[in-house]
C-alpha cells in the first residue's frame, strides 16, 4: 500500500525525503484515529521545514543529510516544528550528535523569538542542554 500525505502519494524514484512528496504542505493532516501523548500542532506551510523534519527521521538518508538538516533547523520556528524536534530529541536520548545539533538550533529559535519552552527546557540534559544553554547565553551576550 503506498503511503500518502495529503492525498498525494509518494514518488517511489525520489532519491531523498526532500523529494518524496510533491506538492504543498498546507492540506496534511494527522490521521484519524491516532493517538499521541501530545497534542497534535497542525504542520507549518514550510515546506522546507517539513522536508528537514523528514530527513531527520528518515534512517535512510544519505550520511550527513541528518546533520545538514538539523543545523538548517534554525531558519524555521514554529509549534510543529518545535514538537518534531522535542520528540527527535527524546527518541535520541539526548545523547547523540544529532541530538546535540537539534538542541543548538532549538536554543536559536527560542533565542530569535527571545523565549524558551518552560514546559520542555528542565527535559534537556547532557550535551543538548549544553550547547543549548551555550547557544542561548551567547546570543543574551550579544
Amino acid at each position: 500500500m503506498p503511503l500518502t500525505v495529503g492525498g498525494r502519494v509518494n514518488s517511489p524514484d525520489a532519491t531523498s525525503p526532500y523529494n518524496a512528496f510533491p506538492g504543498s504542505v498546507a492540506d496534511v493532516s494527522p490521521l484519524r484515529g491516532a493517538t499521541t501523548a501530545m497534542p497534535m500542532t497542525p504542520p507549518p506551510d514550510d515546506p522546507v521545514a517539513v522536508q528537514l523534519i523528514a530527513a531527520l527521521n528518515d534512517p535512510g538518508v544519505p550520511e550527513g543529510d541528518q546533520p545538514d538538516a538539523a543545523m538548517d533547523l534554525y531558519e524555521h520556528s514554529g509549534p510543529w516544528l518545535e514538537q518534531a524536534v522535542f520528540e527527535i530529541l527524546r527518541r535520541e536520548d539526548f545523547r547523540s550528535v544529532l541530538a546535540q545539533l537539534c538542541a543548538e538550533s532549538l536554543a536559536e529559535i527560542w533565542a530569535r523569538e527571545g523565549r524558551v519552552d518552560e514546559a520542555f527546557f528542565p527535559e534537556l540534559r547532557g550535551r543538548p542542554w549544553t550547547r543549548c544553554s551555550a547557544s542561548l547565553d551567547r546570543v543574551h551576550r550579544t
